[in-house]
């Protein structure tokens, strides 16, 4: 498999009432040895409280890094957000840049700076989505790991996708990779089907991207968040979110055989049939 040149790696760090976590979030980022390009924080916020607090941070040496800041200046839910942070983006960088995601209360775990692991961002690839290992831990208690998910597998993009049809497949979005146009067209698809349910399985399946690769040379710790939109997410958002998913994969020009056809047929009929369950369920209950 060849390699493609990438111009930029951005962190992309959205910050939602961030309170005082996300500043070590970006303290984890300064210190966990990847060298980014840049490092981008987005604040969705109609004020200025999270901004203020990063400010002060900066003028008393808490943070040493050097940021790229934006402010969407009202709230807005994660799509939208993402929709801001891509259009501001896409002013300022090529469209090959590839885009590291670190949400505002998790952390980037440093690593040993191996061999290995400056072969691994050397060869970081755009046609490719990257899959770190992770832990999880529990609310506001960051010593308390609850989980650990360490995956080391290389698949094509088609094989991700039905992977997921067939079983859970756990994926963090923090330390995640992905091509800056793979972002702009799951984000454009989720807007239109109203749900960001499993918002980096669509990014796995975008059209540009071919490659998976579940790795262990980025290794993030995320905690849950009650308050996350996916937490309030109706059956209908989940079922409407599933169905979108298998028609972007349909349109992506990776049905090319006939099984593949009739294998893709078969999950739209079984995704249509749940929506359709699912809104005659909302209307009996009215």
């Amino acid at each position: 498999m060849s390699k493609q040149n990438y111009s930029k790696l951005l962190l992309v760090v959205p910050v939602f009432k961030g309170g005082l976590v996300f500043l070590e979030a970006l303290k984890s980022a300064e210190n966990c040895g990847i060298k980014f390009d840049e490092m981008v924080i987005s604040f969705n916020e109609e004020g200025d409280q999270d901004f203020q607090t990063f400010k002060d941070a900066c003028s008393t040496a808490k943070l040493s890094g050097t940021y790229t800041v934006w402010r969407t200046r009202k709230a807005m839910d994660s799509l939208n957000h993402g929709r801001f942070i891509i259009d501001s983006m896409k002013v300022l960088f090529k469209s090959n840049v590839l885009v590291f995601f670190l949400a505002h209360d998790d952390r980037i775990l440093a690593q040993p700076q191996t061999d290995g692991r400056q072969r691994f961002f050397s060869g970081l690839d755009p046609s490719y989505v990257y899959f770190p290992s992770y832990s999880c831990c529990r609310v506001e208690d960051y010593n308390t790991i609850t989980e650990v998910i360490e995956h080391d597998e290389l698949i094509t993009s088609d094989e991700f996708f039905w992977r997921t049809q067939r079983q859970n497949v756990p994926t963090s979005m923090s330390g995640m990779i992905v091509p800056l146009n793979a972002w702009h067209d799951a984000n454009g698809i989720l807007l239109k089907s109203g749900s960001g349910a499993r918002f980096e399985h669509f990014l796995a399946t975008a059209q540009q991207v071919k490659w998976v690769r579940f790795h262990m040379f980025i290794k993030t710790l995320i905690v849950s968040r009650p308050d996350s939109d996916a937490a309030y997410l109706t059956l209908m958002q989940h079922r409407r979110a599933s169905f979108f998913y298998v028609m972007a994969f349909a349109l992506s020009g990776r049905v090319v055989s006939f099984a593949s056809y009739l294998a893709i047929t078969r999950e739209i009929i079984k995704k249509s049939l749940g929506l359709m369950l699912a809104f005659v369920n909302i209307n009996f209950k009215r």
